[in-house]
């Protein structure tokens, strides 16, 4: 991520950072990540770079984002690099 502690005022994006170290083009790549509790997913924030990925929300009952999917074509040649990012809040305290 790119803070090390969430403060309700600020977002907090998650990355993770892929490469493909085998010895030929990768295709078909599927990466998930599950939403921390106690957080709000950002709608439209997750994404990728620099290739172009499928983003699939899995939801639970109450339509509220659980576990983040994508799915990227390929080719990732070997040696290659990239990320998938989404971004989350901290809900304000209710008194």
């Amino acid at each position: 991520s790119d803070e090390k502690i969430l403060c309700c005022d600020r977002q907090l994006t998650f990355r993770i950072k892929f490469k493909n170290t085998g010895g030929s083009d990768a295709y078909n790549i599927t990466i998930f990540d599950v939403v921390p509790a106690m957080v709000e997913y950002q709608e439209g924030s997750a994404g990728a770079d620099p290739y172009v990925a499928e983003v699939k929300i899995d939801r639970d009952k109450e339509r509220n984002p659980k576990k983040i999917l994508w799915k990227i074509e390929g080719p990732v040649a070997p040696g290659e690099e990239g990320e998938v990012f989404y971004t989350v809040t901290c809900p304000k305290a209710v008194p």
